[in-house]
């Protein structure tokens, strides 16, 4: 079944969320803009936004300019607990080479004696699977326009040798303005070639590929 959107429409709507999204980065970075490392004291907090199994998010705004957040911590203890340092890493890696309108931004890292902290952007409406729930079912034009933006952040995900690995409605978040904006890079992983076949189990279980349940080689395509 052909999307009920025209791809022309459709490149026209990214390029005017792209437009919008360079924008208001623009005025976020000047608003972050600071001559020193930030500290948790910098920060108001908000109700919490998630919880996973090594810290939450909570919403925060910054004292000095006002400035909403996302602001994601996590615990060194339980990093060290389950060895996922070199995760904490590379999810830092790939959140400030990633700058796409459709992936969340990240705008700068900190950390004190007991957390990472991550600020984020933030998506006022949440998750995609929470959005999901309320509507019961997509409409085929929402759905279409959805399945686009999603494989448009992927495009460029492994454009930038990235891969996310834990593609899910979970990790996909709704802006203010509707939009997909792709999140928690926590599991992704740099291709260090095309044809460099993997054998790493990871993701979570329900969306899990039929290759890696199988446990078998894939390409980073899985």
């Amino acid at each position: 079944q052909l999307p009920p959107m025209s791809s022309n429409l459709f490149q026209k709507h990214i390029r005017q969320s792209h437009l919008e999204s360079s924008m208001a980065n623009s005025v976020r970075k000047m608003a972050l803009s600071e001559d020193r490392l930030f500290t948790i004291d910098d920060f108001e907090f908000g109700r919490p936004l998630g919880k996973g199994a090594f810290g939450i998010v909570y919403l925060a705004r910054l004292k000095k300019t006002k400035f909403i957040c996302a602001l994601k911590m996590l615990h060194k203890s339980k990093i060290n607990e389950y060895s996922m340092a070199e995760q904490v890493k590379i999810e830092t890696e790939s959140g400030f080479k990633l700058n796409h309108p459709l992936i969340l931004t990240m705008y700068d890292v900190f950390h004190d004696e007991k957390r990472f902290y991550f600020i984020l952007e933030y998506a006022p409406h949440g998750q995609l699977y929470r959005f999901l729930q309320k509507l019961r079912r997509f409409t085929n034009r929402l759905a279409a326009s959805y399945i686009y933006q999603i494989c448009h952040a992927l495009e460029y995900c492994h454009s930038k040798s990235i891969i996310h690995r834990d593609l899910k409605p979970e990790n996909i978040l709704v802006d203010c303005c509707g939009n997909l904006k792709l999140a928690d890079f926590g599991w992704s992983t740099k291709i260090r070639h095309a044809d460099t076949m993997n054998i790493t189990a990871c993701g979570t279980l329900d969306y899990l590929a039929p290759e890696i349940v199988g446990h078998k080689q894939y390409q980073y395509q899985v």
